[in-house]
């Protein structure tokens, strides 16, 4: 990068800053980002993730976020600059990685115009998937250092990279280690070298890495322990229970899901030809011996193209935009490079009609994809907040502040409750961030309620025990039942046992919208 791109880049952090500041005053996400709050809590209280506390994501984001709460306090506001911090770093590395690469001033604008809108249209603070995407970025930029130098450290840092987005999203360390292995291994023998070295570079980087973290983890939870949280829960519970159907019609909240999969598909073509793929396979080295820029540009973009190609996955399980925007990412670095190619390559070999349409015409889909964004952010911009009450925690609606006063005037900071819903087999979330909201200490390990773990025996009699031992001085029950999601949700197993112990052992005493607040029957 050159001067006037420093000065670039400064202008680029200062207004990724201004577009993604409305996250630090956005009402207070119930499930999601009360998970990640509720997490780092209990992680600053001494509690181990995954053996103390039941959650989906690795524990990264818990504990870098207890170690933020530690030095500033617990605050909604320090968690939400973290956020605010990751999606300025994130969206502005785009640009730097870009005109490392070569590609123009222009395109790189485009690149990060597109991942700011998309990381600005969503509410969802505290997303491990930000932080995880920012560390495929980094190890991205090493691969492509390697692709330039061959330097074996660079290959080694980048494995690093792919190791420590496992603590933030293990699937996406994973595919982001394969599609890394993959690309490394194809452009060394595209480049008629020895792969070996290489990919053991890269796997000791990774491997040293998730060693380290992951072997002391699940020493102290279990492997099994640990398998079954970050791994088999992924893969075979959220796809029934948490599947969505891509929206009908061909409209801004559904092109995305019809337009990203034809780019990576026209980018893994690309990445294949300038890698002279056929050329290897049928043993005309004189014909891959070509242009090391080819084939540096072909490893970047077979590295994204496969990781892409696996986020489809996610993408088309639950297809709602926030599951859409790993694949979002990977389009938002593709885009720019396969519109230099197609400026400077086609310009070359097709008429200037041909090369103008070719070039028209991928903008063209590429705009589309940021349909959704905009119409997001006019429709925010349009629908004032100001009727959302302030606590000091956080935004958060009028039911939901009384709910918190009222667990505040009538309960003792020791004191346990328990957040869960009227009914505990047939229920899509819970409303973790209460616990957040309140301050009090939680009597169970599950703070997140998950439909598929919940809603079996084995947990409900464990959350029975909890509570018996743990005596909550409340509970707070809201119908969570969302109808309109086609999956294994809507079927009521008529598994009650916890139901029926709440009903034995507490009594209804207030009632706060779609809050029910229960007290033991013996103090109520």
């Amino acid at each position: 990068m050159r001067l006037k791109d420093y000065f670039i880049l400064l202008t680029l952090l200062f207004l990724s800053a201004v577009y993604n500041s409305a996250i630090l005053s956005a009402v207070l996400g119930r499930y999601d980002e009360g998970i990640v709050l509720v997490g780092a809590m209990r992680v600053l209280a001494g509690e181990l993730p995954h053996r103390d506390f039941w959650s989906i994501y690795p524990p990264g984001q818990s504990l870098v976020l207890a170690e933020l709460f530690k030095a500033f306090g617990v605050s909604l506001e320090v968690a939400r600059f973290y956020d605010l911090c990751v999606r300025i770093i994130t969206s502005s590395l785009v640009y730097v990685f870009l005109r490392n690469i070569s590609v123009s001033r222009l395109l790189s604008l485009i690149g990060w115009v597109s991942l700011t809108f998309w990381l600005g249209a969503f509410d969802f603070s505290g997303y491990p998937v930000f932080p995880a995407i920012m560390m495929l970025l980094v190890a991205a930029s090493f691969l492509a250092i390697f692709a330039k130098s061959k330097s074996l450290r660079a290959v080694f840092v980048g494995g690093l990279f792919i190791g420590l987005t496992t603590l933030f999203r293990f699937d996406f360390g994973v595919v982001g280690l394969i599609s890394y292995l993959l690309a490394l291994y194809v452009f060394q023998k595209a480049s008629l070298c020895n792969a070996s070295k290489t990919l053991f570079f890269a796997t000791l980087g990774a491997g040293s890495f998730i060693l380290a973290t992951f072997g002391p983890l699940s020493y102290s939870v279990g492997f099994e322990n640990l398998f079954t949280q970050l791994v088999l829960t992924p893969a075979a519970v959220m796809p029934k229970y948490r599947a969505l159907a891509i929206p009908a019609g061909f409209t801004a909240l559904s092109a995305p899901f019809y337009i990203c999969p034809l780019i990576l598909i026209f980018s893994l073509y690309i990445a294949l030809n300038r890698l002279k793929i056929r050329s290897l396979l049928a043993g005309e080295l004189e014909d891959v011996a070509g242009h090391m820029g080819r084939r540096r540009l072909g490893a970047i973009l077979l590295f994204f193209s496969t990781l892409g190609l696996f986020s489809l996955n996610q993408a088309l399980v639950r297809s709602d935009m926030i599951h859409l925007l790993p694949l979002i990412f990977v389009c938002s670095i593709l885009s720019p490079i396969v519109f230099y190619l197609l400026i400077t390559e086609l310009r070359a070999r097709v008429s200037p009609k041909l090369n103008r349409a070719a070039v028209f015409s991928f903008a063209l889909i590429f705009l589309m994809t940021l349909s959704y964004p905009a119409a997001l952010r006019i429709k925010k911009y349009l629908n004032s907040r100001s009727s959302y009450p302030v606590l000091s925690h956080g935004i958060v609606s009028e039911e939901l502040a009384s709910l918190v006063d009222f667990i505040s005037a009538h309960t003792h900071p020791s004191d346990s409750i328990y957040v869960g819903v009227i009914n505990h087999d047939k229920f899509t979330y819970n409303d973790v961030a209460v616990y957040f909201l309140a301050r009090r200490m939680i009597p169970t390990r599950y703070h997140e309620l998950h439909p598929g773990v919940t809603t079996t025996p084995q947990v409900q009699n464990e959350i029975v025990d909890e509570l018996e031992i743990s005596s909550p001085k409340l509970l707070i029950l809201a119908n969570r039942y969302i109808p309109t999601e086609d999956n294994q949700t809507s079927v009521d197993l008529g598994l009650d046992i916890l139901d029926l112990y709440i009903q034995s052992k507490f009594k209804k005493i207030n009632e706060f919208g779609p809050y029910q607040v229960f007290a033991p029957i013996a103090e109520s």
